[in-house]
């Protein structure tokens, strides 16, 4: 999984440094249930939209709040549950005072107290604030832990790394470097938000996917997602007008 991360940084970097030649804008399409497996989608008003590695999104078009996601559109289904992660950094144009928030989709098995030792079906989160610091975060997912290892870390509101099912089979921790943060590309005008989107394949054209908020004051947003499905992994960058 290592990789994909290592090619999305180079896409979000190459993208970052084309901000100039940035003019593509999302690309409606007729039918999503015909995209290939793995390929982005903007979804807004009941219409689908496809997205260049880097585009410029119509605040007054798509309004405060952008779908993404992918379509579960693979050849058969299955019996085991998956994920991806998702991190969005965007940039601001005032301070903030939460610089880390975290979004956990339904479906998954926690901890749902840091006191809890059994493992039990957790809520799904909807930007929960992060409390504590960068380092705290960092040094907490420098070592590979595991979820319950991870339930207590310092600024945490409650416990958000989980399992994709009560066999601890898959955990969202399993790619440790990925939820890294590197202190020089934070401001005090940025937020990473965090996210974890389980599903189970299937053919069924559903819409696996998450929120990303482009308020008033949101001027970029830098996307990378990495998962074990290799068609899904990828980068984007989003530059917001009015």
């Amino acid at each position: 999984m290592k990789k994909y991360v290592i090619l999305a940084s180079l896409l979000l970097s190459l993208c970052s440094e084309a901000w100039g030649e940035c003019v593509s804008s999302p690309k409606p399409i007729e039918d999503a249930r015909t995209v290939s497996l793995g390929t982005l989608l903007l979804s807004a008003s009941g219409r689908y939209y496809v997205l260049d590695p880097c585009v410029r999104i119509s605040r007054r078009q798509f309004g405060s709040r952008i779908k993404l996601g992918f379509m579960n559109n693979f050849e058969k289904a299955d019996t085991v549950a998956t994920f991806y992660s998702a991190k969005s950094k965007r940039a601001l144009t005032l301070d903030q005072n939460t610089h880390i928030s975290l979004v956990r989709t339904p479906g998954w098995f926690g901890y749902p107290t840091t006191s809890e030792t059994e493992v039990q079906p957790v809520l799904e989160t909807r930007g929960d604030p992060f409390r504590g610091t960068i380092e705290q975060w960092n040094s907490a997912h420098a070592n590979g832990s595991s979820p319950k290892e991870l339930r207590n870390i310092p600024g945490l509101i409650r416990p958000w790394h989980a399992f994709v099912d009560q066999g601890l089979s898959l955990a969202s921790s399993a790619d440790p470097q990925f939820w890294q943060i590197n202190p020089a590309d934070m401001t005090s005008k940025t937020i990473v938000t965090n996210y974890i989107i389980r599903f189970t394949p299937a053919p069924t054209n559903t819409f696996l996917d998450f929120d990303v908020y482009i308020q008033d004051g949101v001027k970029s947003v830098d996307l990378t997602i990495i998962s074990q499905i290799e068609a899904f992994s990828g980068s984007r960058t989003f530059i917001i007008v009015p």
